[in-house]
């Protein structure tokens, strides 16, 4: 809502401001391929960190003519989103709707996981992306799940860490139509459900790898 100011005669004007991030109750669309704020466009970091603070299930969508204008290739073409060496923390409810894992990317460029989804009061859906790269030192690098998390059409590929590589959860974990490859880690390379739930729906888990001296669980564990 605007801010509401007076013309000479006393009567009420309602002033227009700029819509930025919210446009329609709690949904979101990202315009921006870069990790950092303070543009005109909206970032994925900056929508995740709006919805978070705003109580409920809210929704973010990508606008893909914009984003392929930022980066100046055709329609349709790969997008990546690098991020800057932090993950994206998903703390309230939230669902995050790609255009595709093959040609949406999110790339944690070996400096971080990719997501981190808390609490077990924490509802997440991820759904037509490919998340890359991802890094941690301690558990999931492509994801790490302590809430509920439906992952659908999408890919995770080229993580590491040391325990469940592309993908750690202690709470509820349902893929559908997912590919989890070429991960790593000691144990779980492509995922490792430590506790909770793991529901696999025409998924494929293949290519990844565990190793060290302990090593456990190639694929799940």
């Amino acid at each position: 809502m605007g801010n509401v100011i007076s013309d000479r005669s006393g009567k009420p004007i309602l002033e227009a401001l700029e819509p930025r991030l919210l446009l329609s109750g709690a949904n979101y669309v990202i315009d921006s391929l870069a990790d950092d704020g303070g543009g005109d466009a909206t970032t994925l970091r900056e929508a995740i960190e709006a919805a978070n603070a705003l109580p409920g299930a809210d929704t973010i969508i990508f606008n893909q003519d914009a984003l392929s204008v930022e980066a100046g290739v055709p329609v349709g073409d790969p997008l990546t989103i690098v991020l800057n060496g932090t993950s994206l923390s998903i703390t309230d409810d939230l669902s995050i709707q790609g255009f595709g894992a093959d040609v949406l990317t999110i790339d944690a460029d070996d400096r971080s996981r990719v997501f981190y989804i808390s609490g077990s009061d924490t509802n997440a859906e991820l759904t037509g992306l490919t998340l890359v790269r991802g890094y941690a030192t301690g558990s999931g690098g492509g994801i790490a799940n302590n809430g509920a998390l439906t992952l659908t059409k999408s890919t995770v590929s080229g993580n590491w860490s040391s325990g469940g590589g592309g993908i750690y959860s202690s709470g509820e974990l349902t893929l559908i139509s997912c590919t989890v490859s070429g991960n790593l880690a000691g144990s779980g390379g492509g995922i490792h459900c430590v506790s909770g739930t793991l529901v696999l729906t025409n998924s494929t888990v293949s290519g990844n790898s565990a190793r060290g001296e302990h090593s456990d669980g190639g694929g799940i564990r």
